[in-house]
């Protein structure tokens, strides 16, 4: 099988196609000394600028014709208006393609086959927290592969001090849990890049004012105390210096637009101990500890924007405490908030109940926890459910993408367990566990 690019294609195009075209190749033809006659897949691009940041085009038609494994003349078709949607035109081919052991051939099922495809919402994420538990380069390189298969296009990476800061390596030598376990500039740099020839922006979130005890091992003084280290102390110009410079290195090495700020469980008993932080909210005017949270994250905000033109996001604690008197800070919130119900009261509802999985993988078990599960959810946030019997008639695609996974290398857990992560009880094919 061979790869056509349109003869207008960029140079740049057509050699990220080709990257592209092996990673399908690898896909979907696992088997060897199969037997196959397959033409070619025409790969048309329309717009070879287009930069991958939120909002940017992933539709794609894809057509393959009912000769396609019959003749080598034939030619499956995928037209996309940028390189990020032909990414996910050769997802979907890839997926549609099996290894027939009766012929000993690949196969398309149903061909002739035309679909026109766009996903549902822009922004279709996994946070990744490398901050509690750090993931190793190769497997976050893993993760992203897995993500492109359930079509997801963001890694959020909640990263803070791992990282091996240029501006400040001091932070990283007092709060990484191990010297080996850091990430250098170029790291993160190798790491943006490779999610790009996937279609996947990383979106980088260092945690202010709170959560910012790492500060505090190397910085004190931006800390209201050696025993009550957090939320930062805003009264002091420094801290606000320190999180100007951490966000310059991480500009230098990252190409998103956005910025994830954190934001989240700001708690006050550390600023109401201080003497400093009030004398200072009094001298700003600033009535209450919630105008002091509102104030620095503002700050935060409009410093990235005005230094590196990155748009601002936080957690949605953030915005439930003083959101309306800050809103044209949040361009990017208000982009990405979607309507599958609503926001604030179905986070209110589970907050109690929810695990924090997240916090609590490493690379033992990142995989089995993301797969399958997660696939559910790129499901609806690519397409929205059809008919009552929605969930019923989902199962069967969840149980056979676990077996893409599995096919692929990717450690999913089985679909029946009640929680994920465990092994299967006993033997059984990939769909029947």
């Amino acid at each position: 099988m061979q790869l056509l690019a349109d003869g207008n294609a960029t140079a740049m195009v057509k050699a990220e196609l080709e990257v592209a075209f092996e990673r399908f190749q690898r896909n979907a033809f696992p088997h060897a000394g199969a037997k196959s006659s397959a033409g070619a897949v025409e790969v048309t691009v329309k717009d070879g600028a287009a930069d991958l940041q939120l909002g940017v085009s992933e539709a794609y038609e894809l057509d393959v014709p009912a000769t396609f494994y019959s003749s080598g003349s034939a030619v499956a078709t995928i037209q996309a208006e940028t390189v990020f949607g032909a990414y996910r035109g050769l997802e979907t081919l890839s997926q549609l393609i099996r290894f027939d052991f009766g012929s000993s051939s690949y196969v398309v099922d149903g061909a002739p086959i035309k679909i026109s495809d766009a996903p549902r919402f822009p922004h279709r994420e996994i946070l990744l927290d490398s901050a509690r538990h750090y993931e190793p380069v190769r497997v976050i390189e893993a993760i992203l592969d897995s993500l492109a298969y359930a079509k997801l296009n963001t890694l959020h990476w909640h990263m803070s001090f791992p990282f091996v800061a240029p501006s400040h390596p001091e932070l990283a030598e007092a709060a990484a849990f191990s010297p080996g376990e850091r990430y250098t500039a170029g790291d993160v740099a190798a790491v943006v890049a490779y999610a790009r020839s996937l279609g996947i922006r990383v979106v980088v979130e260092v945690d202010t004012p709170g959560h910012a005890a790492s500060f505090c091992k190397s910085n004190p003084h931006v800390c209201p105390a050696p025993d009550c280290p957090e939320p930062l102390l805003i009264s002091n110009n420094a801290s606000f210096e320190l999180i100007g410079d951490i966000f310059a290195d991480f500009a230098a090495v990252t190409t998103d637009e956005v910025f994830h700020l954190g934001g989240d469980e700001v708690r006050y008993d550390c600023w109401n101990k201080s003497d400093a932080m009030k004398a200072w909210m009094a001298a700003e005017k600033l009535a209450t500890f919630d105008d002091a949270y509102a104030y620095a994250v503002q700050r935060v905000a409009a410093g990235v924007k005005a230094a590196h033109g990155r748009a601002a996001i936080v957690w949605g604690e953030a915005w439930d405490t003083f959101g309306p008197s800050a809103r044209s800070s949040w361009e990017a919130e208000e982009r990405c908030e979607f309507p599958p119900r609503p926001r604030r009261l179905a986070r209110r509802a589970t907050a109690p109940r929810r695990r924090r999985w997240g916090e609590t993988a490493d690379p033992s078990d990142i995989m089995q926890t993301l797969w399958p599960r997660l696939a559910a959810i790129a499901e609806v946030l690519w397409s929205p459910p059809h008919g009552a019997n929605a969930t019923a008639a989902a199962l069967p695609r969840l149980e056979a993408f676990r077996c893409v996974l599995e096919e692929r290398g990717v450690a999913a857990a089985p679909v029946s367990n009640p929680l994920a992560r465990a092994a299967p009880t006993g033997p059984g094919s990939c769909r029947s566990q």
